[in-house]
């Protein structure tokens, strides 16, 4: 069975000046998570913090977003890095904080929530 032109493996080498070429739509992406995060989360923030009377759900669903805001912020920027710079000698350890950071912070939003379903 032959394989599709596609899919089939080349003999390119990948160069430092290509980051574009091979990572502009994940670029786009991202950079489009990035600021609709961090608007959303902010939006929730302020007006769960201000406009809102101080309650429980209240406080509950601000932590929420304050959550997902330092996922978005933390884990995007060192993604950033990582695209930026592949040959960087801190890349594993950067990989390894982000997954932990990520599922750490999902696991605190997953109890948040709890609370607010026991709420």
């Amino acid at each position: 069975m032959v394989a599709p032109p596609l899919l089939t493996p080349t003999n390119e080498t990948w160069r430092e000046g290509d980051i574009m070429t091979w990572h502009g739509t994940e670029l786009v992406i991202a950079i489009f998570l990035l600021v609709a995060g961090i608007f959303g989360n902010s939006l929730v923030l302020h007006v769960y913090t201000f406009r809102l009377p101080s309650s429980t759900v209240t406080l509950i669903k601000s932590t929420l977003a304050f959550l997902d805001l330092s996922v978005i912020v933390v884990t995007k920027t060192l993604f950033f890095y990582m695209l930026l710079n592949p040959s960087s000698h801190l890349y594993d350890a950067i990989c390894v904080f982000t997954a932990f950071f990520s599922i750490w912070n999902t696991g605190c939003a997953d109890l948040v929530l709890v609370v607010i379903a026991v709420d």
